[in-house]
């Protein structure tokens, strides 16, 4: 009975592998299918010649366009100007 027993679990977690094998492919194949959604999304606007003349392709463009801020360095203190010996 315990012998039959092992053998079903055994059997049991061949298929929970098996399983979890699969889904790890199909997690892949998602991922892989986002990515390359994301990577279409980030392909440049056409230009604004190439954007239908009823003004609601400009509008949409100019909302997405937003300046972006230049960084802002800020150096440690420089030089003193004193001496040290």
């Amino acid at each position: 009975l315990l012998l039959q027993r092992l053998k079903d679990v055994a059997s049991l977690k061949h298929e929970i592998l098996e399983d979890e094998r699969r889904l790890t492919e199909a997690e892949l194949d998602i991922q892989a299918i986002l990515e390359v959604k994301a990577r279409n999304q980030r392909v440049p606007r056409p230009l604004e010649s190439e954007v239908d003349t009823e003004g609601e392709g400009e509008e949409e463009e100019a909302a997405e366009m937003l300046p972006i801020p230049s960084a802002i360095v800020q150096h440690g203190p420089g030089h003193s100007g004193k001496r040290t010996s």
